[in-house]
């Protein structure tokens, strides 16, 4: 049974929508409609389950209880939907749902105030400050229940854009040598401590997949996104797409990031992922149907980043260009767009004044620096600058990343990348991968 993430349904609430509105931007055949109402520590918990084709009520209950009774309640309703559902509750599938939750009420509230700043952190251009506040409060989950994988998972990021910024060159304000030097070790604790604590094999899989990429030993990550491709569930492992992307599987990771999107369908980041998996996999008219719905049904800066692309891989330029102008509100994601553009198009001039422009910017993420050497084709430069990340530690993870993100084929020459090429050639993946997007100012 396919349930909607809790930040998807959660979007509609006050507002006065249909049900069946509801029903139809989220891709359910059922709503669970409630309300909860607090007098000192009593409650007063409606639920009801309503068919959306209808209208019709399949159920409905009213409870009274204390905040101490909170998860007893949740698991009634729970169990009174799936019998209203005809779902079976055996007791392995009775613990499964018991397992799936977060036990503590208190926690459970903290969890989610630091997934919203975790979430918008990824839409932000303050990225690592927006991590370390919500790694405070994930802190504080850890601690209240030590055995929570998610918040263990989520509380790795801050750690690895600290260390993907100070391979590129840009340490963000901070960081000191000590938080640099520590990070490995924590990103680490966290994921053994998740997958400790998995609460099924698909999300320890993908733990172990995510642990493989960010230890940088690569020999067994094959097995583990094979195993990621084959389920069917809502689980998603944080480096997934640009594994699959390097391997040559865009094509199933594409329809697997659909049903990931499908669980959280207002999220906009999954259409993002969605689109991009079409891109890589060779499908570029499907990458901008999936584009074009997502900034209709969840509209965010990266979705917005993503639909220029894939009118660029189109070939679509002047419509590419109104969508920078009227989706776009950072200037330096207005530039990247211009840039992407502008290379795809061929035109040389364009594309060198956008660069020294976007390269004056103090703002400017050096993130993008290889690709926009392998968007220009300046050959010399894109292997110096790989060279450069190449030897370092951690080096390997953001070439792979960077990799993904120019949707070049090889941003540069193989040779130029020894300790890379080792990975890659242990990972048994194929170099060089597939180029989405033609940029013909680029020969190789």
């Amino acid at each position: 049974m396919l349930i909607t993430a809790r930040t998807s349904s959660f979007h509609f609430k006050g507002q006065d929508i249909p049900i069946q509105d509801i029903a139809t931007k989220l891709g359910v055949g059922h709503i669970v409609e409630g309300s909860v109402r607090r007098s000192g520590d009593r409650l007063r918990v409606t639920a009801q389950l309503i068919r959306s084709s209808d209208g019709f009520h399949l159920w409905s209950e009213n409870y009274d209880s204390t905040s101490e009774d909170t998860i007893q309640v949740q698991e009634d309703i729970a169990e009174k939907i799936a019998v209203a559902m005809n779902v079976i509750m055996d007791d392995e599938k009775r613990e499964a749902m018991t397992l799936a939750g977060l036990r503590d009420v208190e926690a459970f509230v903290i969890f989610q105030k630091a997934k919203e700043l975790y979430q918008g952190a990824h839409d932000e251009f303050d990225q690592i400050e927006y991590l370390r506040r919500a790694n405070r409060l994930f802190e504080t989950v850890m601690e209240m229940v030590p055995t929570y994988s998610p918040a263990y998972i989520h509380h790795t990021d801050l750690y690895v854009h600290i260390l993907l910024d100070s391979v590129r060159g840009q340490p963000p304000d901070g960081v000191t040598e000590k938080d640099l030097a520590e990070a490995p070790d924590i990103i680490l604790a966290d994921l053994a401590m998740a997958a400790e604590h998995a609460r099924n094999s698909s999300e320890r899989n993908n733990i172990e997949l995510d642990q493989a990429f960010l230890s940088g030993n690569w020999r067994g990550m094959q097995r583990m996104l094979e195993r990621f491709l084959a389920e069917s569930d809502c689980n998603q492992a944080a480096w997934v797409e640009a594994i699959a992307a390097v391997y040559g599987v865009a094509d199933r990771y594409a329809l697997r990031a659909r049903e990931i999107r499908k669980c959280d369908p207002m999220q906009s980041r999954s259409w993002f992922d969605e689109s991009r998996a079409f891109m890589w996999a060779g499908d570029a008219a499907e990458a901008l149907r999936v584009a074009r719905k997502g900034n209709e049904v969840a509209p965010g800066s990266s979705l917005s980043s993503g639909l220029v692309q894939a009118l660029v891989a189109n070939g679509l330029y002047v419509e590419s260009d109104a969508a920078i102008t009227t989706h776009l509100q950072l200037k330096q994601d207005v530039l990247q767009s211009r840039i992407l553009r502008s290379a795809a198009m061929g035109d040389r001039e364009m594309t060198a004044r956008l660069q020294q422009e976007l390269i004056k910017d103090p703002l400017s993420n050096t993130f993008w620096t290889s690709t926009y050497y392998a968007w220009t084709g300046d050959r010399e430069s894109a292997n110096r600058r790989a060279a450069e990340i190449d030897s370092q530690p951690f080096g390997s993870q953001s070439l792979l990343l960077t990799t993904l993100l120019c949707v070049c084929g090889a941003p540069w020459d193989i040779e130029a990348t020894p300790g890379f090429a080792a990975k890659i050639d242990e990972a048994g993946m194929s170099w060089p991968p597939a180029s989405p997007i033609t940029f013909p100012l680029k020969d190789w």
